[in-house]
């Protein structure tokens, strides 16, 4: 859901500001509950701590990604030898080097 919004409204990258990542937040209606897993996916590990003290619940970067991460479902399809997506990993879609399903 968040990450869809972003690249509609703001195009597709691997960061997003806080005003555009609080934006997407509130037209989405997410519980505030979510803005740390939010600033973790989509601000450097700098740009979080900088901001921890304004979230509601104070969470480590590297535990509030990997939530973050745990929380948006994997894609159903992605393109030839996998794509990276928006907060940096890579999904191959199941798929070897050689096309091979694995």
């Amino acid at each position: 859901m968040l990450p869809g919004w972003l690249v509609r409204n703001y195009g597709a990258s691997d960061r997003y500001t806080l005003p555009q990542i609080n934006a997407a937040v509130a037209a989405l209606k997410l519980p505030r509950n979510f803005m740390a897993l939010a600033y973790a996916a989509y601000l450097s590990a700098d740009e979080y701590e900088a901001n921890r003290g304004n979230l509601p619940h104070d969470m480590d970067y590297d535990i509030a990604r990997e939530m973050f991460l745990a929380s948006v479902p994997p894609r159903l399809t992605s393109p030839l030898g996998g794509a990276t997506d928006s907060i940096g990993t890579t999904d191959s879609g199941g798929h070897g080097a050689d096309g091979s399903h694995g």
